[in-house]
């Protein structure tokens, strides 16, 4: 499956090669709309922010003169297919512009909202970037920013997590955060936050993006995290110290903390020290599983005794408040 910056490379036929530094004598564009200022629109009219239209202010820049967003949602990660790409805008020129907006502070420089490694290709390869320059405000520039990385395949779980508090501790409003995110539901929004306040962001950095791994097994470790309470600092300085953990990929680094961060179930065994019941504990929930075999009708026995067992704990806790 390709991306939408894939179509730098998988055009056939070539653009016309930008102009190594741009001339100073090129005359400016014609004034054009300002892009909508209203979130409903925005929504509506998000199409600007990735192709737009060949009429607006489009320029060749110097990559050194555009800076990163002033919100960073990406994790460091290795990015495999970049040499790839790289060769494709070299053979194939640049095909999509990205898009920039003069930068609110320093004079002449620009602000990148989507197309990074586009960006970052023409640097490497010591040509201009073609860009679309649009007048955007904050919340225009980190909507236009988040649809583009919610529209890419390897946009991770976890990335979006930390680009939603990023975003509200700037300052944000939260309708924007959400559209930046395409996420629609208030609760769902609630549980991104939770989970990028539950988890330490250097732990995350020293994961990565996981881009295969999603809502469910995060929850899951920051389950574990709480669990594992003060043992689980030890637990990951452990594996994360270690060189399988260093050799390992994103998702990788992941499973192995995830691993060590789930407790090996409780085993009890019966008079000829064979397993006849397990005790599994995970993030909100106990299981226990009886061996049929090595302890014929236990299951029957404990099943009987529950009420009872949940009287005597109910009275207990009573008794201790």
């Amino acid at each position: 499956m390709s991306t939408k910056e894939d179509a730098d490379h998988t055009a056939p036929a070539a653009a016309p090669e930008a102009p190594a530094h741009p001339a100073d004598d090129v005359p400016a564009p014609p004034p054009t709309p300002a892009p909508p200022r209203y979130i409903p629109r925005l929504l509506r009219d998000l199409k600007y922010g990735l192709e737009w239209d060949a009429a607006r202010d489009v320029r060749y820049l110097d990559p050194s003169d555009v800076t990163q967003s002033f919100i960073n949602d990406r994790l460091p990660s290795e990015d495999e297919g970049f040499e790839e790409f790289k060769d494709g805008i070299r053979d194939q020129g640049q095909l999509v512009p990205i898009l920039v907006r003069p930068h609110p502070s320093l004079p002449g420089k620009f602000e990148i909202a989507s197309g990074r490694r586009r960006l970052k290709a023409c640097l490497l390869l010591g040509r201009s970037v073609k860009a679309h320059v649009a007048p955007l405000t904050n919340d225009e520039l980190l909507v236009a920013q988040g649809k583009h990385n919610t529209d890419r395949i390897d946009c991770s779980y976890i990335e979006k997590v930390f680009f939603a508090l990023a975003m509200l501790e700037h300052g944000t409003d939260r309708a924007v955060a959400m559209a930046a995110l395409s996420v629609a539901d208030k609760d769902n929004f609630s549980k991104l936050l939770k989970v990028a306040r539950s988890v330490p962001l250097d732990l995350v950095e020293l994961i990565g993006p996981a881009p295969k791994t999603g809502r469910r097994r995060w929850k899951k470790f920051v389950g574990f995290l709480k669990e594992r309470g003060g043992e689980a600092a030890n637990i990951v300085a452990s594996v994360t110290s270690s060189e399988e953990f260093q050799a390992a990929s994103s998702d990788g680094r992941f499973s192995l903390l995830l691993d060590a961060l789930e407790e090996p179930p409780a085993l009890f065994m019966n008079s000829k020290s064979k397993p006849a019941a397990s005790v599994e504990r995970s993030a909100g929930a106990t299981r226990i599983m009886i061996d049929e075999k090595a302890a014929p009708q236990f299951g029957e026995f404990l099943v009987a005794r529950l009420a009872a067992l949940l009287q005597a704990y109910e009275a207990e806790v009573t008794a201790k408040r």
